[in-house]
């Protein structure tokens, strides 16, 4: 039973300390922004988005060099939540 706490804890001390500038879900696609039971099996029917995703991590890259991508950061600073399913779809959530 020692072991496997200090398993557990060194697996969290090792990730202690790592620099994370950005959030990368391996976006190839404008369809890959469209959140499904798929590409996002962990938060698909969640709705609240922060409890996870960090809001000064996310739309830092343009990965598909949308000339949309400027105006992202500044809507989700400004309307939050509210703003994410006009690009990401309604994450299985019916209003």
């Amino acid at each position: 039973m020692k072991s496997v706490f200090l398993i557990v804890l060194l697996l969290f001390v090792s990730g202690c300390g790592r620099e994370t500038r950005f959030e990368d879900y391996g976006v190839k696609s404008e369809a890959d922004l469209v959140l499904t039971p798929q590409n996002h099996p962990h938060g698909y029917g969640q709705n609240e988005c922060f409890s996870c995703h960090v809001n000064e991590n996310i739309h830092q890259v343009n990965k598909l060099n949308s000339p949309l991508f400027d105006y992202a950061k500044p809507l989700v600073d400004q309307s939050g939540l509210r703003s994410c399913g006009g690009c990401h779809g309604t994450n299985g959530i019916t209003p």
